[in-house]
């Protein structure tokens, strides 16, 4: 096996390869100093990958950091990768899980079918859309969850309550409280329009006590 990071993942991939006790495999990133004139990402891998598993670590956000994903998970497969894992830290355009209105791009399953073009299989982490898309993915997809440790991390600072700030992060709000033991609630949030949203309190007595508030995207 080995570990191939893109350039937003770089350090989060160094430590997946040493997690792992394997090989972790370079790339130039820039051509040319300072990247083409246009602003056109360059991959090039600066080590052999053939036969083996390979992990790509690449989170999508901003948008040039997917077409870097396309690039390298090419670059790797024509490189004679036997299999291609793609982890993706946070998954870029999750949100549009489905159609609102006529014409609109479902464009979590459009980025799905874009990496299911190179890659075996995709892990991401606390997708922000319906996780029950996954399973409409042109590839076997897991959501992999970072609950336990930020649960253990809001235990050992003693928090006496979990809040989501609204109920689509309720799921995490709950997979947390199991680690810390505490009770976990939700606000209600009511959508103004593609950029405004208000949030109203709850009957929530959270007077004098520490509050510890998870969402998927802070």
């Amino acid at each position: 096996m080995k570990v191939v990071g893109g350039s937003a993942s770089v350090l989060l991939a160094r430590g997946i390869a040493h997690e792992l006790s394997v090989g972790f495999v370079d790339v130039a990133f820039e051509k040319h100093p300072g990247g083409f004139p246009d602003g056109e990402r360059y991959v090039r891998l600066l080590g052999p990958v053939s036969g083996e598993h390979v992990v790509l670590v690449q989170t999508t956000h901003p948008d040039p950091m997917i077409v870097e994903l396309f690039l390298l998970a090419d670059a790797i497969r024509d490189a004679g990768a036997r299999r291609l894992t793609a982890v993706v830290p946070y998954f870029g355009y999750g949100r549009q899980d489905k159609r609102f209105l006529d014409g609109e791009a479902v464009s979590a399953k459009t980025i799905a079918k874009h990496i299911a073009v190179d890659c075996d299989e995709l892990l991401t982490m606390a997708i922000p859309a319906n996780p029950d898309i996954l399973q409409t993915f042109p590839l076997p997809t897991r959501e992999v969850s970072g609950m336990p440790a930020i649960g253990r991390y809001l235990k050992s600072a003693k928090v006496d309550v979990l809040l989501a700030p609204d109920q689509g992060a309720l799921r995490l709000a709950k997979e947390a409280s199991s680690v810390t033991g505490v009770p976990f609630d939700f606000l209600v949030k009511k959508r103004i329009d593609s950029y405004s949203v208000k949030i109203e309190p709850k009957a929530l007595d959270v007077r004098g006590k520490s509050v510890g508030i998870v969402d998927d995207v802070i």
